[in-house]
């Protein structure tokens, strides 16, 4: 099984070393790492290996520039890592070990354990995503189905695409950690936080039409 993992990163190369790291540490070995990059010119943090791949594309919004990487995509499972969280070394093994079409795990920080119910229906998720990104990954044939990340959505692409993947197919919850999810005062959280709710509240109205 070969993974596409894919990362969008902006002004952040503080952060972008220790991401890439966690990708290498993968005990599968199986992957794939591409990187679109905008903003501060990081390929002097890239390491020489022929499974990563990156270039610089200025002015895209997050789901564009994911959505040029996911183009470029020549794995059987799809995977976006975040610049500044960390994939744990045994999680490409333990999604690799599964029967899916689209599966998330565990998501830890370092203050405390982000684990909930795993048991989301379509409603629930339509109140609030509950998922983290950093934990899902999906076959190259449902993500075929739901199609690119929607750039009306741009910060909420995530929210977005689970609510699609939702309608697809439920679903497969499994108990491993799969991300670290990294504190600091530069989180899209942080930066950007009165535009997630609006991005969040359209992805939401899109399905409520539905």
């Amino acid at each position: 099984m070969k993974f596409s993992i894919l990362m969008a990163t902006r002004n952040r190369r503080q952060f972008l070393p220790e991401a890439i790291a966690s990708v290498l540490a993968q005990t599968h070995e199986d992957w794939e790492l591409l990187i679109c990059a905008d903003g501060d010119d990081v390929g002097d943090l890239i390491p020489s290996d022929p499974r990563i791949r990156h270039f610089r594309q200025e002015g895209l919004c997050l789901a564009d520039a994911l959505n040029q990487v996911r183009a470029l995509a020549t794995g059987d499972v799809l995977h976006v890592a975040e610049d500044d969280d960390k994939m744990h070394p045994l999680a490409l093994d333990n999604v690799a070990g599964q029967s899916f079409r689209w599966i998330y795990g565990y998501m830890l920080t370092s203050k405390q354990d982000l684990r909930g119910d795993p048991c989301y229906t379509l409603n629930e998720l339509l109140n609030t995503n509950y998922i983290p990104c950093p934990t899902v990954y999906w076959t190259r044939e449902i993500g075929e189905e739901a199609g690119p990340f929607d750039p009306a959505c741009n910060y909420a692409w995530d929210y977005d695409y689970w609510l699609r993947l939702m309608r697809i197919a439920p679903p497969v919850f499994i108990p491993d950690v799969l991300a670290e999810y990294r504190l600091h005062p530069d989180q899209l959280t942080n930066t950007v936080a009165g535009t997630v709710p609006v991005h969040a509240a359209i992805a939401r109205a899109k399905h409520d039409r539905l």
